[in-house]
């Protein structure tokens, strides 16, 4: 093992142990030096910075009473891999012009912002990572963001926000310290402790209950402390007789707080968790921001973990909400893991614990202008290295060779943080981008002004190895990213608003007396077009349990959902297609179909994947895959209410490959169908047309984005052969004419 990357001391993990077991062994230890990993020039950055015996961050050193080793030596790496030939972006760029800031405030807002500007450049340029051996522009989805701490999280999401850049939390520690976890986390705390004024005013003032400081200070000149205990807040059955504008929000949110104590006794904790998502409809409410569905995923995890206690610990709500604040702990460390989404293209933010063992093309590491921690306040225990323990309960009561202990323990913390250091460098695969801000008061106790030192005293040994880049450089500000029509549509008058409720009531109520309408899919459109409607009301379907929910979206035969599957699952940023044998063979295997059919599925999917077509939708960096796609008939044909649709609700479909090109939405639609000649491709695009065109219909209505072309990509042999809809306006209306039509028959 490498002994540099202990970085699991509060486990007791003893690197001394490690030099005492090296040294019981007469042949002595083999060092493993060779790095697979990482590319040659940021292997020489670590170098530098983290080697020398005498100057380099990483020396040696031993414990002064047991002679221990205490940090070990620092064993250069021998990089295997090459830089990769032709890449647009530097190996390692270092953040920060070396000068230190005044504040840590204006610290980690230059670090937050030299990050993001940084990762979008990356992106727009598009930075060269390996995949498969291949080399290939940057994702979102190959960058990462190491942060020691969530110390700096909060301006490191502003900043990402309004870069516009995607990302996803992957570490307990900082999912736990979100502002939308912490207020969910207020209104547990509220609802199990009455007498938690701060909970409760934390509850009231965050968007589930909506209470500003001006109603809050209203309530407290009325009835003093903010609580739902005494006879402040009137009985639920008065309430309910009160017309809604004579109970101010307080009252309101207290009084439900207080139903909810009440019915707390007897809920498990998962359920009280979803029952305050739902109520309070905090999920609808992530939508009046650009990233709902990223905040839908946090409580997501929070649900998850709920389950998870309940599970596996004998305890309520109160005995969760301490398990929570170990998570939000950073002196923890060790938290619940957060499974990655493998399927969404976004940056992803880590801890560096969280982080070891694995490895990123473009690894940027920030957070390194907080400060390092002070030290254990509190009752404390320190355990000797020669064994035993010595604590302190308060200043002034602790054990006599407490101090001695405590002066070793923080010598070893701080030589492990250097090592927490050196495992975030070499997370890097491609490109490393760390950051040096640090503030004038922390040179020496921050890892900013450990490598600002570090990098100044090497000099001209890092010329044309590493690149200074700051936020204030003209060539990499953030990059604007489209979120959709640049022009909002007008917001309608109450009358409007009001008129467009009552029709979605009438809608609904008569679809909850028919007990639900019918669904009608793409498919089922196209082929009506092609055989007619065998009976009144044809295009309405029953909803049905799915025979194999792999099979969701992909229709046809054994073979056409195999390469479906596969195309699916590939990476299409291979053009070489180096994961195709595999997933033909294990697709095959799933179809039931013979082993000698891999062969058919890897050539019509690899066709798919070198294609033009395809490669335009890797390149336009918005990409979606069996993408489900379902809107009301009543939006789809474009009927704000009144019209017989004929018990026809719901229009969806799943579209094969989907991507943004900027001017609009492209659908592509894989075929397997044998066409041997281009008659034959004519005769089936015609067939399919009113599938396309149903898939615009209905992207258009989900979405609000026009949708300007949709191909059909048909795969003969090695072949595939793009057949775009010539005419797609006149398809979609077509096809609209015929649901209105049809539906109302």
């Amino acid at each position: 093992g490498d002994p540099k990357q202990s970085i699991y001391r509060f486990r007791r993990a003893d690197i001394g142990l490690f030099s005492q077991t090296a040294a019981r062994y007469t042949g002595g230890a083999t060092s493993l030096r060779v790095n697979f990993r990482t590319v040659g020039p940021v292997l020489e950055f670590c170098n530098a910075v983290f080697g020398g015996d005498d100057d380099g961050l990483i020396r040696h050193a031993v414990e002064p009473d047991t002679q221990a080793t205490a940090q070990p030596r620092y064993v250069a790496l021998e990089p295997h891999r090459p830089p990769i030939p032709g890449d647009p972006g530097p190996a390692v760029v270092v953040l920060g012009d070396g000068e230190p800031h005044p504040r840590a405030e204006a610290a980690r807002r230059a670090e937050a912002s030299d990050v993001a500007a940084v990762l979008a450049r990356a992106h727009r340029e598009g930075w060269y990572v390996e995949s498969g051996g291949v080399p290939r522009p940057c994702r979102w989805s190959d960058m990462a963001i190491l942060l020691p701490s969530r110390t700096t999280l909060s301006h490191l999401r502003t900043c990402l926000d309004d870069a516009g850049i995607p990302y996803r939390l992957e570490s307990g520690t900082l999912v736990y310290g979100t502002t939308e976890v912490a207020d969910l986390l207020a209104i547990l705390r509220a609802i199990d402790d009455p007498g938690d004024a701060i909970a409760a005013v934390g509850a009231l003032r965050s968007p589930a209950y909506g209470c500003g400081d001006d109603d809050l200070l209203r309530w407290t000149r009325q009835h003093g402390r903010i609580t739902y205990l005494g006879s402040s807040v009137r009985p639920p059955d008065v309430l309910a007789a009160l017309p809604p504008e004579e109970v101010g929000p307080v009252e309101r949110g207290l009084a439900d707080l207080r139903a909810r104590n009440r019915a707390a006794p007897f809920q498990a904790v998962p359920e009280i968790v979803e029952s305050v998502l739902r109520d309070r409809r905090l999920l609808e409410l992530c939508l009046a921001g650009r990233r709902h569905r990223d905040l839908w995923r946090l409580y997501r995890i929070v649900v998850e973990h709920a389950r998870q206690f309940a599970d596996t610990e004998d305890g309520g709500l109160r005995a969760f909400l301490h398990w929570a604040d170990l998570q939000r702990d950073d002196k923890l460390r060790a938290t619940s893991p957060v499974l990655p989404e493998a399927d969404v293209d976004a940056v992803r933010i880590l801890t560096i614990h969280g982080a070891k063992g694995l490895e990123f093309g473009i690894t940027a590491v920030s957070g390194l202008s907080a400060q390092d921690p002070n030290g254990r306040t509190g009752a404390t225990v320190r355990f000797a290295a020669e064994g035993g323990f010595e604590f302190k309960m308060r200043t002034g009561m602790e054990t006599t060779r407490y101090q001695a202990v405590r002066t070793v323990d923080e010598t070893m913390d701080e030589h492990e943080r250097i090592r927490l250091l050196y495992v975030a460098l070499t997370r890097a695969r491609d490109h490393l981008i760390v950051s040096t801000h640090h503030t004038r008061s922390a040179i020496g106790r921050s890892h900013g002004g450990r490598l600002s030192s570090r990098l100044g005293a090497l000099a001209g040994d890092l010329d044309g190895l590493a690149v200074r880049w700051t936020a204030s450089d003209e060539d990499i500000e953030p990059v604007a990213v489209d979120h959709g029509p640049a022009t909002p549509e007008a917001v309608p008058s109450a009358a409007t608003w009001q008129a467009q409720v009552e029709a979605f009531t009438e809608r609904r109520a008569a679809t909850l007396a028919r007990g639900g309408g019918g669904v009608v899919s793409a498919t089922a459109i196209a082929r009506d077009r092609v055989t007619g409607p065998e009976h009144d009301g044809a295009l309405a379907e029953p909803v049905t349990p799915e025979r194999e929910p792999w099979r969701r979206g992909r229709a046809g035969t054994s073979i056409g959902s195999a390469v479906h599957a596969v195309l699916q699952h590939v990476d299409l940023a291979d053009p070489a297609g180096g994961e195709l044998a595999d997933l033909a063979r294990w697709q095959v295997a799933v179809e039931g179909l013979p082993a000698d059919a891999a062969g058919l599925v890897e050539a019509k999917a690899r066709a798919a994947v070198a294609s033009p077509l395809v490669r335009r939708a890797v390149a336009s960096g918005h990409v979606h895959r069996e993408l489900h796609v379902a809107a009301p008939m009543a939006a789809v044909v474009g009927e704000a209410g009144g019209a017989d649709l004929g018990g026809v609700d719901l229009v969806e479909g799943f579209v094969d490959l989907c991507f943004d090109d900027r001017d609009g939405l492209v659908v592509v639609d894989y075929k397997t169908d044998e066409v041997p000649s281009d008659a034959a491709v004519a005769d089936a695009l015609a067939r399919y047309a009113p599938q396309g065109a149903a898939y615009a219909l209905l992207l258009e209505a989900a979405t609000g984005r026009p949708v300007t072309e949709v191909h059909f990509l048909f795969l003969r042999g090695t072949e595939a052969v793009d057949a775009p809809v010539a005419d797609l306006a006149d398809a979609v209306a077509s096809v609209r004419r015929q649901l209105l039509a049809e539906g109302g028959a």
